[in-house]
């Protein structure tokens, strides 16, 4: 019997170890390497093919401008949006075709660095357009007369870029409107943008809020990614907002409330920076915002990376926006919102309060832990009855009997313990801050379906013992064994 019991429950573990072992090898297919620039914290910068030789485009063509809109920066980014205009002519701005023709849009710059030595860097733009190999300008090209983008160019905290230095290359001019196609043989530059005057102003992400990566915790071959924050963006945006003054009355009153959020998250990605220098970049699905409160947590559920080889985490292309909102009609107050977006938002390591917890080994150690107590306490209760109903054969042990028994039971208790353990994950540290599928919710689902099951056993098996109880209680009450033989004739004493 116990050879049984313990073959079955060293079977369970098994099978806990293989689904664990089977999902923490999966790779999510979304999940793929990065390309383009490699935004590291040591601001490692891919280099591609030399500097071509090139022509500067405004002096071969007076209608073309090339200005810069906006400014925002972190410790490993800077951030420009800016716009290309032509009034008269059309340009390919890069073309990502293949081999020779691979030719993308890219920016040139001067950094300062820290020893105040000057660093000439190389910054690719990823392709924009969905449907074609390149991205243009032009009214015959592209059907606009205007581009807008954004640059997002890899510095280093201690590291200043040089706005004035900055060049594009890999501009073609088009051959003619009936063939569409570049003309390679001369490859234009822009230089000297024009800077907006809201680009005068560069908004350091360190100013809006505190960010670190406080911990990861695995299961399943998903990892959650915790991270810390504090938040100083509504103070920023008291004197950022040109009109708070007139609003000041309202948000100290409660009438209106100022508003701190992610926004346009399915333009966000996440880019997890392994320790070996590879990284892992993947866009956001499903959710659009994330709230953010004066300080709290983001958790953030992804897979295809081993958990232990994490070494910082990164948010790309996020945008702040900050508002005010009416408090009793939960609406916008109209002119109100401002946004700032930001290339690379870096979540380093925390070096005072960093925590690892992994699910799997926890689930099965908790299995083993409860396997060997249960069946050493079963163990003991069956030598305890066999000994103490030896002689007694209404209640002997019968060992076929006492073993279902245990396992029903062994099942019953395992299952809470394991309901109880993922219920935790799945509402503590591998809680995510977006809405998307969690590993943990197939277990829970799938346990919380027997439990019921089983629970229905058990209230049915307890409210018969119950009867049973109530019964032979009744029947010592009215004594009917001693006024009645077993044959039906009277027995009156």
């Amino acid at each position: 019997m116990i050879k049984k019991t313990l073959g079955l429950l060293a079977g369970m573990i098994c099978c806990i170890s293989a689904l664990s072992g089977a999902f923490g090898s999966s790779v999510d297919a979304d999940l793929t390497k990065g390309d383009g620039v490699y935004l590291k914290n040591d601001n490692t910068v891919e280099l591609y093919a030399a500097k071509p030789e090139t022509v500067n485009l405004k002096e071969t063509d007076s209608s073309v401008s090339f200005s810069i809109l906006t400014s925002t920066r972190s410790s490993i980014c800077q951030s420009y949006s800016y716009r290309i205009k032509t009034a008269t002519s059309n340009y390919f701005l890069g073309y990502y075709g293949e081999g020779d023709e691979y030719l993308p849009l890219t920016f040139t710059y001067d950094v300062t660095k820290a020893d105040n030595t000057v660093e000439n860097r190389t910054t690719v733009m990823s392709l924009q357009a969905s449907n074609q190999k390149y991205d243009s300008v032009g009214t015959d090209l592209a059907g606009r007369t205007q581009f807008d983008s954004t640059a997002d160019l890899p510095i280093g905290a201690d590291e200043e870029l040089d706005v004035n230095s900055i060049e594009i290359y890999n501009i073609f001019a088009m051959i003619d409107e009936n063939t569409l196609s570049p003309q390679f043989n001369t490859n234009y530059l822009l230089n000297a943008p024009k800077l907006a005057t809201a680009a005068k102003t560069n908004y350091q992400f360190e100013d809006f809020m505190s960010v670190s990566y406080n911990g990861i915790s695995s299961f399943a071959g998903y990892s959650s990614i915790s991270c810390e924050y504090s938040s100083m963006a509504k103070e920023v945006y008291k004197t950022a907002f040109a009109k708070y003054a007139s609003h000041e009355e309202a948000v100290n009153d409660g009438s209106e409330y100022i508003n701190v959020r992610f926004g346009a998250l399915t333009s966000t990605y996440y880019n997890v920076v392994l320790n070996d220098g590879t990284f892992y970049k993947k866009q956001i699905l499903g959710s659009t915002v994330l709230h953010i409160s004066d300080e709290g947590k983001f958790e953030f559920l992804l897979n295809g990376f081993n958990s232990g080889d994490v070494d910082s985490f990164q948010l790309l292309s996020g945008t702040l926006i900050i508002d005010l909102v009416n408090s009793e009609t939960q609406k916008v107050v109209v002119g109100s919102a401002l946004s700032y977006r930001f290339g690379a938002i870096p979540f380093f390591k925390s070096a005072t309060s960093f925590k690892t917890t992994n699910y799997n080994m926890i689930l099965i150690f908790v299995t083993l832990g409860y396997i060997v107590l249960f069946a050493a306490a079963d163990y003991g209760y069956y030598r305890y009855k066999k000994e103490k109903y030896k002689n007694d054969e209404f209640n002997r042990v019968i060992p076929r009997e006492f073993l279902n028994k245990s396992l029903l039971c062994f099942a019953y208790l395992g299952l809470w313990i394991e309901e109880i353990i993922v219920l935790i994950g799945r509402t503590t540290s591998m809680k995510n801050s977006l809405i998307v599928f969690n590993p943990f919710d197939a277990y829970i689902t799938a346990f919380s379906v027997i439990l019921i099951v089983f629970t229905g056993y058990y209230i049915k098996y307890f409210l018969g013992k119950f009867k049973d109880y109530k019964a032979k209680k009744m029947e010592i009450r009215l004594k009917l064994n001693d006024t009645v033989e077993d044959d039906g004739t009277g027995n009156v004493k």
